[in-house]
Order: structure tokens, then sequence, then C-alpha cells
């Protein structure tokens, strides 16, 4: 056997292979295996293997070509053989560049048992036409708000989305691998997007799943590309009611060093009376940013999400340090996310509408940028932010509030201490020069100019689509969910 017999370049445009091809491609590689080169090294290997994966005759009685022989016939027989396989190859040799190609072949294997062989050699052209920048960034953002870091050889459209076809979904939900298919086609040329979207559209018209489909397709379409503040840093305080008594909350918090990083649950199920939130919430801001001093310049925004009792709560004055606990250049944006619109189906649902609504308006030049709550009825459709005219936990304002999130308005002002005209025309004049994504931005450098005066305690309460709380769901096989 020559050298480039013993190493087969593994040829990513192979698509569907037949059984044959695949079990001469993955007998090739593990023929050059280190650690089955020898009687002692496939003995080691054997122990290792589960007992679905022994041959049936003892190793010591094999040659080198009959153990892989026999072990290729396993794994062809069940893919998921192949998987056990690799993993004990991984163990023993590392990430080595045969490693890296027998999981890929096993990717493809089991991909190819998921759909009939048109469709799969028809996925494999569409994605295989496409070429754009930063792939494993779109991958990140198509699975957020708990993207899994990639594998090594997981470097292009095709090998990513074999991988994200065994990851595990939620029962009822779009699969990973179709939300990436969404915003690879959001990031494409027109024509190769298009056809794409035209698979998955199919796929979801067979599986059931056409209004996951279309709501995942508005947020792609949105957000790849998009410059903002995502690939910011940010830290998100999440205060549930307690449920046991009505001044008790849960302290959740969660942070993300951007896009590219998955958010990680940092404390959870701190039990903690109203009185005592802002020292607690304090505390842990400035530990927080006491600890990325320094090694990070990337603006900071910190997301309290609150239940409505508590949306009038000064947490401005919560995340105020000391300048020394601060680098020199920090800037972060203190926001109020609505936990209850994020509870709410209809909220969510009227969120995501209006934000593609008035997305388009405003590019058309035909928007709203700010009006007081008691006209927002009439314009609903192009309102980007209505200023409320008593703060929401006053009667009038939280019935202002409750009529802003029935239609879905993404940022709501008010002033913490009553009604203020100048503050009606400091927020025109500042969220008519900036876009959705940016007026936590411009509201929070209001704040800080405007310091600690009564008549102008500013608070916004601002969601976006692109961005919910991070959530731990029970996660099934793809074997387990409905079928794609």
């Amino acid at each position: 056997m020559t050298s480039s017999d013993a190493h087969p370049a593994y040829d990513k445009t192979i698509g569907r292979p037949a059984l044959p091809a695949w079990r001469r491609a993955v007998y090739n590689l593990l023929s050059a295996a280190p650690s089955l080169a020898t009687a002692t090294s496939r003995q080691m290997v054997d122990v290792y293997l589960p007992p679905a994966l022994r041959p049936p005759a003892p190793v010591s009685a094999l040659r080198r070509d009959e153990f892989v022989t026999a072990l290729v016939r396993l794994c062809a027989d069940r893919p998921e053989n192949a998987e056990a396989l690799i993993d004990v190859m991984t163990a023993l040799e590392g990430d080595a560049p045969h490693v890296r190609q027998l999981r890929m072949l096993c990717d493809q294997r089991l991909a190819q048992t998921r759909f009939p062989e048109a469709d799969f050699e028809q996925l494999r052209t569409l994605v295989e036409r496409v070429t754009v920048e930063d792939v494993q960034g779109i991958a990140a953002a198509s699975t957020e708000p708990l993207p899994a870091a990639l594998p090594e050889y997981c470097d292009d459209a095709w090998s990513i989305l074999l991988h994200l076809l065994r990851r595990n979904i939620p029962m009822h939900g779009i699969p990973p691998f179709m939300s990436f298919l969404e915003y690879l086609a959001a990031a494409a040329p027109v024509a190769e997007g298009n056809g794409i979207r035209e698979w998955t559209w199919a796929l979801a018209q067979k599986s059931g799943r056409v209004v996951e489909l279309e709501d995942c397709r508005l947020m792609a379409g949105r957000s790849v590309g998009r410059p903002g503040t995502e690939d910011g840093r940010r830290l998100m305080f999440v205060l549930m009611p307690d449920g046991l008594e009505d001044d008790v909350y849960v302290l959740g918090l969660w942070r993300s060093d951007g896009r590219n990083h998955p958010p990680d649950l940092r404390d959870s199920g701190m039990r903690l009376r109203r009185d005592d939130i802002a020292r607690e919430v304090s505390e842990r801001f400035a530990a927080a940013l006491g600890a990325t001093r320094g090694r990070r310049t990337t603006k900071l925004t910190v997301e309290f999400w609150l239940p409505m009792a508590l949306v009038n709560e000064p947490v401005w004055t919560w995340c105020r340090v000391d300048q020394s606990a601060a680098s020199a250049d920090e800037e972060y944006t203190v926001v109020v996310r609505s936990l209850d619109r994020l509870q709410s189906p209809q909220w969510s649902t009227s969120l995501r509408q209006h934000w593609v609504v008035t997305a388009d308006a405003m590019e058309q030049g035909q928007d709203q940028a700010v009006v007081p709550a008691v006209r927002a009825a009439a314009v609903t459709e192009r309102a980007r932010c209505v200023v409320l005219s008593e703060p929401p936990d006053k009667s009038q304002g939280k019935r202002e509030l409750m009529a802003a999130l029935d239609v879905g308005v993404p940022a709501i002002l008010w002033n913490r201490f009553g009604n203020s005209p100048a503050l009606l025309r400091r927020a025109r004049a500042v969220v008519a020069e900036c876009s959705l994504e940016d007026i936590p931005l411009h509201i929070g450098r209001l704040q800080r100019e405007a310091g600690v005066r009564r008549d102008a305690q500013v608070a916004l309460l601002w969601d976006t689509p692109d961005h919910t709380l991070p959530t731990l769901n029970p996660l099934v096989t793809p074997d387990e969910a409905a079928a794609p």
C-alpha cells in the first residue's frame, strides 16, 4: 500500500457516498492509524471498545487487516458504533488529521440516514456553492442564546452543517441545522441564499415547522452582518418572583463575552428580599467589573430582567461604582428587559413583528421615533419608542406600559418620579438619531449626563428579539424529536 493509499485526502464533495465507498474510506483511514499498527496497541483499543464494537474473534487472533475489516463492518451496520470508535480513537490519538477525517465521515454517514438521497444531494450542492466570511460566527449566531463551540474540523459550511445535524434539540422547535441554514442564506449572495431558503421551506412544510422557520428567517435577516450591541459583553441580572412570599425574589446572574462566547450561568438561586436586592446587585456588579478590568475594551451592556413589580427600581444607581473599579475607557449601558414580555408568547410575537415593521419603516423614513403613550395606539406600526405619562408603578403608567407591550413597541421611556415634558423633548432628540439596536447606548449617555436630578431620572425598558434570556431547556436527540 502506498502512502497516498494509506492517507486518502477526504473529499468533502463525496456527498452521499455509496456504502462500499464509505467503507473503503474508513478502512484506509483506520489502516493508517498508529493505535492499530501493532498487536499490543490493538489489544489496548479493544479494551476501550464498547461490547457492540468488539469483533467476535479474540483480537489476539486477528491480523491488522482482519481487525480493521471487522471494525468497519460493525460501524457500517450501526452509525452509533462509528461514533463510539471515533471517541476511542480521539482518546488515544488526540485530534490527529485522520481522526478528524473519520469524524467527518461519521457525521456524513449519520446525516445521510436522515434525508432521502435526492434531498441530501440537493442540500450538499446548495451549501457548497456558498462562500461567506466568518462561517463559524454565523453558526454561533444561529444557535444563540447558547451556542456550542464547534470542533476544529468544522472549518466550512458543509462540515458545520453535518455537525449540527447531530446536535440535540428542543422537543418542539427548529433544529440547529435548519437555523444555521437560514443564517447562512441571509449572509450568502441572493441567488444562493434563495436556493437554500427553498430547501428549508420545503422541509418545514413536511415537518410542520413553518411558523418556527418564519420566525427564524426574520431574525436571520435582521442579525447577520449587522453591527450593533450583539458583539459586546453582556451581564444579565435576572430577578424572578419567589412565588412563596410577595417581597422575595430569586437572583440569577448570566455573563457573555460576545457572540462567539456562549453565555454562562455564574450564579442562580439566591433568595433576596426586595430591600436587599440593591446591595447584593451592586456588590456583584462591582466584582464582575473588576474581574474583567484591563482584559477587554468591548462595551458592556448590563441587562436587568425584571417582572412588572420591579421595572421602576433604580437599577442605574445599583450600577454606580467608583472610577477606580473601572478602566479609563470602560463604558457600560444599563437597560431594563421585560421578564413578562419574555414569558408571554403573545407579547414576544408582537415584539418580533413590530421590530421588523419598524425597521422597514425606518429605512423608508416613515417611522415615528418617539411618541407619548396616549398616542401610541394610533402609530403602533411605526413607533420605535413610547414615553409613559407616569411611572409604571402608578396605575396610569402601568396601563400605558401594558398597552405598549401589547403592540410590541421595543423601547419604553419614563421619568421615575413623574411626568416631565423636558424628558420627552430630550428623548425625541436622542432616539431620532439612532437605530433600534442603539437606543440603550444613547439613552445611557442621557442618563449619565442627567446625573441624579429627580426631574431627569430617565428609565428605559428595551427589548430585542435577537437576544433573549439564555435558558437551559431539556434537550433530546434528533431521533427523539419530531422528524425533520
